[in-house]
């Protein structure tokens, strides 16, 4: 089974990241790992791939999302979500600074140089 990667790379899925991933966002609130959430979006993760054949990672970072929340855990898919959004946050300031660097480096003058 393979997954999409926001680069459109395919990947093997591998179940234990989404596994650390859920880990992660109940230990960053401080409360006992819940496994139902795991056997839950595992399985819901099957389901989709099952249905449309393929999957990329924000679907699954959304099914993770949702099976926390469903089970209850809503500090802890509040902590996921943020954690998302964060790393959003990032990606989007490096495509920033990678484009600057293109636009700069391509220029005839790079003073002349702008985003």
């Amino acid at each position: 089974m393979e997954i999409i990667k926001r680069d459109g790379k395919r990947e093997t899925f591998d179940p234990s990241k989404v596994s650390h991933a859920i880990k992660a966002a109940f230990n960053a609130v401080g409360k006992a790992y819940n496994p139902e959430v795991y056997d839950l979006a595992l399985q819901e993760i099957k389901d989709y791939i099952y249905e449309y054949e393929e999957i990329d990672v924000e679907t699954i970072q959304d099914i993770v999302e949702s099976a926390i929340y469903a089970l209850g855990e809503k500090s802890v898919s509040s902590a996921y979500s943020n954690y998302r959004q964060h790393r959003s946050d990032i990606r989007k300031k490096v495509e920033e600074k990678e484009k600057f660097i293109k636009v700069y480096s391509e220029s005839y003058n790079n003073a002349d140089a702008t985003v």
